[in-house]
């Protein structure tokens, strides 16, 4: 088995230990002489993590291992989200009776269902925005307006048109109360990507959080959400462990039952095949928790082929950004299911378009 140089960064390790429930070394690395609360407090928060851990902590029974000031600052994180998430669920509720009112159907992304629903927890996952995907892309216009109408204020740029942004990019972003809004039409453009958004459509799923119900994603595109994001995230330099223990928690759930054949197969259907490969590899040495899913790990071999890194102190080199943005920048777009050339082509392309998106 390898080897983890992991010495240098006990927050990032005592993280990961309570997320994982490793009892014996999350005392070794809480009462060890070196270790500094207010560091440990401030890389959690840093990471968008505190709720989770205290949540993780308690699921595992690890509160009594950590310093009574730690727990104490985790627990009013953990209470404070636990307030937040549940105005951002009646806001929920308000925008999914509006859209339902006007004749449209939305997915919501991410947030509260998966806090909900893989961590157990409204409170467990820090969420800061609300995220939600439309199903025709030609209304953007009405969306807009529909959006105005409850409040809400496009922060985006249109950089030429709202053909050419729905062309070149894959949401626009609002600014509203309680919390900004980003309207999706795709989950992630690119054009090796060729994701069957009709089948999206058709497997979607009525979810309930506490008493509010709306739709969300089914497992499969939830999944492919997590790698895009992840993948998004090292290509532009802004890679916090928190995505990583969001694919942790749903994999715990899911990992042992999933036909992992099946489920490559169809990510190769759509041209995104690499990218789940190398970001399930990479999580899985980053987290050191590849023994937890050995069906999982089995699935990767067959296409080991398509890995870009291979030995676990490059990844971790990668998740902490040892190697600069350039290194990232440079994993990512090797990820893209075409050549280098067509990939860097295109990223120039968007990046107009892009950068509008994110004014």
């Amino acid at each position: 088995m390898a080897v983890r140089s992991d010495a240098a960064d006990p927050q990032f390790e005592l993280v990961c230990a309570i997320v994982r429930g490793q009892a014996d070394k999350v005392a070794s690395l809480a009462n060890a002489a070196e270790f500094n609360s207010e560091t440990f407090l401030q890389y959690a928060d840093i990471q968008r993590l505190s709720s989770s851990i205290f949540h993780a902590a308690q699921c595992h029974s690890l509160l009594a291992l950590l310093p009574p000031r730690v727990v104490e600052v985790l627990r009013k994180a953990f209470l404070a989200q636990f307030r937040w998430n549940l105005l951002l669920l009646e806001k929920i509720r308000e925008l999914d009776a509006a859209f339902r009112r006007s004749g449209h159907e939305v997915i919501f992304l991410k947030g509260l269902n998966l806090a909900e629903e893989h961590y157990g927890q409204i409170a467990a996952r820090q969420i800061g925005d609300i995220d939600v995907l439309m199903r025709d892309c030609d209304d953007l216009r009405g969306f807009e307006e529909l959006l105005a109408g409850l409040g809400y204020h496009r922060r985006s740029r249109i950089l030429g048109s709202r053909a050419l942004m729905v062309r070149y990019a894959h949401h626009l972003e609002f600014d509203g109360t309680p919390a900004p809004l980003d309207l999706h039409w795709v989950l992630r453009r690119h054009p090796s990507f060729a994701l069957d958004y009709a089948d999206l459509w058709r497997r979607k799923r009525m979810v309930r959080v506490r008493n509010v119900e709306f739709l969300a994603l089914d497992l499969d595109h939830e999944l492919v959400l997590q790698f895009l994001s992840i993948h998004t995230d090292v290509e532009v330099g802004i890679l916090r462990l928190k995505s990583f223990v969001d694919l942790y928690t749903i994999l715990t759930g899911v990992a042992r039952t999933l036909d992992w054949e099946s489920f490559f197969a169809r990510r190769s259907d759509e041209g995104l095949l690499p990218i789940a490969v190398n970001v399930l590899d990479l999580a899985l040495d980053v987290l050191g928790c590849r023994e937890e899913f050995p069906a999982l790990a089995e699935s990767i071999e067959p296409h080991r082929g398509k890995l870009l890194l291979t030995d676990i102190d490059s990844k971790l080199d990668l998740f902490r950004g040892k190697g600069g943005a350039t290194q990232r920048k440079a994993w990512a777009l090797r990820l893209y299911d075409t050549s280098p050339m067509r990939a860097f082509f295109w990223w120039g392309l968007s990046l107009p378009f892009r950068l509008a998106e994110h004014p």
